[in-house]
């Protein structure tokens, strides 16, 4: 039974279920903010005293079909006054609410039942809150924030990318007002590329992912952008340790807005004394740090059906490190950065069917330049070698999403997707002066991928919810075979009480590209590249059971949430990999393709979304294996992500208007590490990651207090401490050698025995931050 005619049964089964296509009703419209007139996402809508409900969706829009008249309809979202609307009549009309944020004093009654559309692993806290946690130097980070929530976690202090699941950094696909982003960090990892500024909403999905979702096995960070005041010109300025921003936005006539933000780093500014000391010789060592990005986005709306946003966004990171001595001199330069701009129109044809369209552009470049002189007598520098690592990535695409609301009972997604991608992996030149320079020569070919995805949301009953859906995937290279993989979707949620749920859910996923990883001279650089000869795409299977409830009327949300997940095709470098002497390799050539990984696991998360003091628990529990037919004699050995216990704490109290405090603890285990186990004339190994960091935690504090200068000037002052009892964090560790040397009588040194031994290396220990916002409306 082929795909369209599956699709026909769901089509046919659904009408026998649903008896109320032909009198139904649709109710549509859009939540926006009443202060800023800007759309808000995730904004509940239910039906009071009734199952039916939705959620406004990243434009705002929401679409619901009545079949029973009169109605009411409650309009609610986290820190904002619920709007009710009452429908007298049976007619296909537009309802549009606009939601006032509460004030401190303000006690708001919600309603006892689990949310709409409230999805197992779907991860949607709102972005006044998520911000609050987790502050690094007086940085709001939303990568940071994320990994302080069930199933996700940082590699380490430092390490770019979350870890979802048991899969590797490369499985997440970050997505900015829907266009890729391909290295998320600022600083190696240390803050992201998202300006908190900027952001209004974000997402993971991790347990559930709809069909219209694909091209990565472990998650989706779907991160949208404010769209700019639609009222009045308003902008706000901040100072911190790392970096300043600033933000700009206002109304462009009746009908359009825009907004505008730009955060530089001034970490070079503090380091210069460093380089005038350095090039004066009175120092030998001189570092230095540049970071810069931008955010530019525009609005139309030129009817109420039709709604055009473009977006920009670029960023760029420099780092120069040069040391020197009488004789040498060498110069390390790393560059890495971000651009992306993107088109996105979205229309109502019908009160039941909505359509999305989208043209994006994502750019990705990693450079790593390391060149050494030598020095003669008069001081002057001449070339004794130079290596040049440069890696690409270039993603165009084209996307298109239907929304069509069939009944009040079942409502369907349908649509295609396609990009287009040039990449240029670790493109090596290694120049010898005397010789001559040696280049990594490969043949890239652009590569398309194309999808075609639908999906149905069906409630058969009162207390049933099943979503099912398809994605179809192919990949092609030019003069090569199109590939197809079939992605099934699926989840049931048992609605066993108002404010109790059990769901189930599981989804296929495959991805095209895989990511690698190395240093060069000490430094990172990663590369991507694609599924070509014996390289497979990679593929993810993941069953999810979950429980959630609401208590103490709808105030706190518990969820407990088990897992289990296969992964396919997975690739690594062959061990002991030199990139120095394989220039004249592909890539290909020097990995271990089609391994195997597992992970299982267990989370739950209390969360407290309301009132003076809220916040969230969470604890996970999991494992996370790899096997390669070469690699550690073909056994199953831990995942260098491998992570068996973590907790995250999160408490914000609002004391009064003008202070408000904040405090969150984390403790995970280790990740993983391959040591050797004995030495002779050379090191002995005997399993991989055999060795487990010491336990990361920390104890973040701080506390904001907020001013109101006039109606429209506003300050906050934000300071506190990270890593606050000053704990031993390791960063990386060092493998050094304690030799036993004995003297005999004639004054011979000989070594009889030598012990290896692990020095962890921590960068942070306690660090105070101060960071100062005015804002202006």
């Amino acid at each position: 039974m082929n795909f369209y005619q599956n699709m026909k049964i769901l089509f046919l089964v659904g009408l026998c279920f649903n008896g109320t296509v032909i009198h139904a009703q649709t109710i549509y419209g859009t939540v926006t903010d009443e202060n800023t007139g800007e759309t808000m996402i995730g904004a509940n809508i239910r039906v009071m005293s009734g199952k039916t409900g939705t959620q406004s969706d990243e434009y705002g829009k929401y679409h619901l079909s009545l079949s029973e008249f009169p109605a009411t309809l409650v309009c609610s979202y986290v820190g904002y006054q619920p709007d009710t609307v009452s429908i007298a009549k049976i007619m296909d009309q537009e309802v549009n609410f606009s939601l006032s944020p509460t004030t401190l004093d303000e006690i708001i009654v919600t309603e006892s039942r689990i949310p709409p559309q409230e999805n197992i692993g779907v991860l949607n806290i709102p972005i006044a809150q998520l911000m609050k946690n987790n502050f690094f130097l007086g940085e709001e980070d939303i990568i940071r924030s994320l990994a302080s929530l069930p199933g996700v976690s940082l590699g380490n202090m430092a390490r770019n990318g979350l870890l979802v699941r048991g899969s590797d950094p490369e499985h997440n696909l970050f997505l900015l007002d829907g266009t890729p982003v391909y290295n998320a960090g600022h600083l190696f990892g240390l803050f992201s590329t998202f300006n908190s500024a900027t952001v209004k909403d974000v997402k993971l999905y991790k347990g559930e992912m709809p069909a219209r979702y694909g091209a990565r096995l472990a998650s989706i960070v779907d991160v949208n952008t404010r769209e700019g005041n639609q009222k009045k010109f308003a902008s706000q300025y901040k100072v911190g340790l790392l970096s300043s921003s600033g933000l700009w936005e206002g109304p462009l006539g009746e009908k359009a807005s825009f907004m505008g933000a730009l955060r530089t780093s001034y970490l070079g500014l503090t380091l210069l004394p460093i380089r005038f000391m350095y090039d004066r010789n009175l120092v030998d060592n001189d570092f230095n740090y540049w970071m810069y990005d931008l955010n530019l986005k525009g609005n139309w709306r030129p009817t109420s059906k039709d709604h055009l946003f473009v977006s920009v966004y670029h960023g760029n990171d420099a780092m120069p490190i040069r040391n020197q001595s009488t004789t040498q001199e060498n110069i390390d330069f790393l560059r890495w950065g971000n651009t992306t701009t993107s088109l996105r129109y979205s229309r109502t044809w019908t009160p039941e069917l909505y359509s999305k369209f989208q043209l994006y552009n994502s750019q990705y470049t990693n450079v790593v330049e390391f060149t050494g002189y030598n020095r003669d007598e008069e001081g002057k520098n001449h070339l004794d070698r130079a290596l040049r690592d440069k890696s690409t990535v270039w993603e165009a695409g084209f996307t298109n999403q239907n929304d069509w609301l069939i009944s009040d009972h079942w409502k369907m997604q349908f649509g295609w997707q396609l990009q287009r991608y040039l990449l240029k992996p670790n493109q090596l030149t290694f120049d010898v002066a005397g010789e001559d320079k040696l280049s990594s020569h490969h043949d890239h070919k652009p590569y398309w991928q194309n999808a075609l995805f639908v999906e149905a949301t069906f409630t058969p009953l009162n207390w049933l919810d099943i979503h099912a859906g398809t994605r179809a995937s192919g990949y092609f290279i030019e003069n090569d075979k199109v590939r197809w993989i079939i992605e099934p979707r699926m989840s049931v949620g048992i609605n066993v009480t108002p404010n109790h749920a059990v769901k189930a859910s599981y989804f296929e996923t495959s991805q095209f590209l895989h990511q690698l990883s190395h240093y060069t001279f000490g430094a990172p650089s990663d590369f991507w590249v694609p599924t070509v000869g014996e390289v497979q795409p990679q593929t993810a299977r993941q069953w999810s059971l979950g429980y959630s409830t609401t208590l103490f009327s709808g105030k706190y949300d518990f969820t407990m949430e088990a897992y289990t997940k296969s992964m396919d095709h997975l690739i690594n470098f062959q061990e002991g990999t030199n990139f120095l002497f394989l220039l004249d390799r592909s890539w290909s050539d020097i990995v271990e393709s089609n391994g195997i990984g597992k992970a299982k696991g267990f989370e739950w998360f209390l969360h407290k979304k309301e009132g003076r003091w809220n916040g969230w628990i969470g604890y996970t529990l999991s494992w996370s294996k790899r096997k390669f037919e070469n690699l550690n004699r073909g056994r199953w050995y831990f995942s260098t992500y491998d992570r068996r216990h973590d907790i995250e704490l999160f408490l914000d109290y609002q004391i009064n208007k003008t202070w408000n405090v904040t405090g969150g603890w984390e403790y995970r285990t280790g990740h993983r590490l391959t040591i050797p186990t004995g030495r002779a004339d050379w090191l002995y190994y005997t399993e991989k990651n055999n060795w487990t960091y010491p336990a990361f935690h920390h104890l973040n504090i701080g506390a904001t207090r907020t001013r109101y200068k006039n109606d429209r000037k506003k300050t906050e002052l934000s300071f506190g401490l990270f890593n606050a009892y000053a704990h031993n964090n390791p960063w990386y560790v060092e493998l050094d050698h304690d030799l036993k040397i004995v003297e005999d009588d004639k004054g011979n040194k000989k070594r009889i025995g030598s012990r290896l031994k692990l020095n962890g290396v921590s960068l942070f220990n306690v660090l105070p931050y101060i960071s100062y916002k005015v804002i202006l409306d």
